[in-house]
């Protein structure tokens, strides 16, 4: 290696590193000096000598996932996005963004693994809708049970249901037609029931419901005391 000195150059004052006289070039100094100006600079930290980026993570001292995020084109494809939704891969391997939209007559979901369009969901006015606020809808339900809570120890207050054969004589069962659907069918009205049975009545949203099943318990009782007066005609005749 060739003798190195250092002079003061000018009247500056500017520290220069010369080679018999000569300025050495900076590709010369990265590649004869460990040490530059008092150990401020190394050659084996010098970043732009290193020979790859793990190299450089430890002259740095940054450990991936505790000190720094490596590079990631997911993220940065995530970070570049400029619309609003949920954040899918389409099948070119790039990010975009989709919404979710629904219309239609059923309960279809379109484009389910989102990977061109947006995902729609639709929901047919064939099919009862149910909402935060209400439980009302129209249309037909079909099952092989209905089973409704009864158990015991949900009630209290329980009585005997009395003369329930008059009162099921107030009961008007009428034949009607829907008028969204154009079916005839059968059943009560909820006005006229309201009057004898208000408790079998709810009222939501300006509409009033039914709970059929409350009037069974009339029926059977009703039955019960016609039983009853059989019994009696019976024994009276006898």
């Amino acid at each position: 290696m060739a003798a190195i000195t250092t002079r003061q150059t000018g009247t500056t004052g500017v520290n220069g590193v010369t080679r018999k006289n000569l300025p050495l070039s900076n590709s010369e100094i990265d590649t004869n000096f460990i040490n530059l100006n008092d150990n401020k600079l190394e050659l084996s930290s010098n970043l732009s000598d290193v020979p790859n980026k793990g190299t450089a993570r430890t002259n740095l001292g940054l450990a991936i996932g505790s000190d720094v995020q490596a590079y990631d084109t997911d993220l940065a494809a995530v970070a570049s996005l400029a619309t609003n939704g949920f954040v899918v891969r389409t099948s070119q391997g790039n990010m975009t963004t989709r919404v979710i939209g629904g219309s239609g007559n059923n309960i279809t979901v379109t484009n389910g693994d989102g990977i061109s369009g947006n995902v729609a969901i639709a929901v047919g006015s064939n099919i009862p809708k149910l909402d935060a606020t209400s439980n009302i809808f129209s249309g037909d339900i079909t099952a092989a049970n209905f089973n409704s809570t009864s158990d015991a120890q949900f009630k209290h207050d329980v009585v005997y249901i009395q003369n329930a054969l008059s009162i099921v004589k107030q009961i008007e069962g009428v034949g009607f037609t829907w008028n969204n659907t154009g079916k005839r069918s059968y059943g009560v009205i909820a006005q006229k029931l309201e009057e004898i049975l208000p408790e079998l009545v709810e009222t939501e949203n300006g509409v009033r419901s039914v709970n059929y099943l409350g009037i069974i318990a009339f029926l059977v009782n009703a039955v019960k005391e016609l039983d009853e007066q059989l019994q009696e005609l019976k024994n009276t005749n006898a």
